[in-house]
């Protein structure tokens, strides 16, 4: 591996490219979607070194999963997971006035050295009535190499 290459397309998505072998690593996916399936950020595809997809899009159990993403199914009374929501005693229920969603505000770094990537984000989670929940500066890292993990990264 001789580095990563990072492409930001504004408004859409940051993708990662491992620049020795051409793989995408990874997309990371911000733009705005479907308001049922709890719209928030994602990871996808997700790839090894050598080009294998380790997360799913919409899988057919869950047409609201996409990839690798941070969520929760409950906070304050709503569900920022998608689908159906959990009631306990009931199950599974359509409840469309509890999906809410997380959205991007900006990014505080995009960054790519070597092998290290920086995606510092602004977020901001959102009950189904659109009101501001809470507010989030989440920094993500990723760091790749080959051979045996690197003490101390």
């Amino acid at each position: 591996m001789t580095g990563l290459r990072l492409v930001h397309v504004h408004g859409d998505r940051v993708t990662v490219t491992d620049s020795g072998s051409g793989v995408e690593l990874l997309a990371y996916v911000y733009r705005p979607e479907a308001a049922w399936e709890a719209p928030k950020p994602y990871i996808h595809p997700l790839r090894t070194l050598a080009g294998d997809a380790v997360t799913d899009y919409r899988p057919n159990d869950h047409r609201w999963h996409k990839g690798l993403s941070l969520t929760a199914s409950h906070l304050s009374g709503a569900n920022l997971w998608g689908g159906n929501s959990y009631v306990h005693g009931e199950g599974y229920l359509a409840l469309p006035e509890r999906v809410g969603s997380m959205a991007h505000v900006g990014f505080d770094e995009v960054t790519a050295d070597g092998d290290r990537v920086v995606l510092a984000e602004r977020l901001t989670w959102h009950p189904h009535g659109g009101s501001c929940g809470p507010r989030s500066g989440a920094g993500s890292r990723c760091t790749t190499w080959t051979g045996p993990p690197v003490p101390g990264r």
